[in-house]
C-alpha cells in the first residue's frame, strides 16, 4: 500500500506538478485483506516519459505478496488515472 501511495504522490501528475489529484484508499479485511489506492491522474504513460519510474518497487511488493498466497492487480486509463489493488488473504494475517 505504501508503495501504490508513493507511486501517486510522484507520478499521477505526470509533468504538470500543479495539476490537481484526488488520490481514494479503501481497505476492507472481511474475511481477506484487500486495499485499493486510485488516483485521476495522468495514468501509467509510456517507458520513455521522465516522470515513469522502473516499475521495481510494485514488482518487488507483488512477489512478496505472492510468497503469502496474495496478490496485486493493476488497472491503468491514459488521463483517468491508476487504480492498485492489494489482496491478502485471511490465512496469511495469521
Amino acid at each position: 500500500m505504501q508503495e501504490a501511495l508513493r507511486n501517486a504522490a510522484r507520478h499521477a501528475r505526470g509533468t504538470d506538478v500543479h495539476r490537481r489529484l484526488q488520490l481514494t484508499l479503501s481497505a476492507s479485511c472481511n474475511p481477506h485483506l484487500e486495499v485499493v489506492v486510485a488516483d485521476d491522474g495522468v495514468g501509467i504513460v509510456a517507458p520513455s516519459s521522465s516522470t515513469t519510474g522502473t516499475g521495481g518497487g510494485l514488482l518487488t511488493h507483488s512477489a512478496l505478496l505472492a510468497i503469502a498466497g496474495g496478490n496485486v492487480t493493476i488497472k491503468t486509463t491514459p488521463n483517468e488515472g491508476v487504480s492498485v489493488r492489494i489482496f491478502l488473504p485471511s490465512e496469511a494475517l495469521r
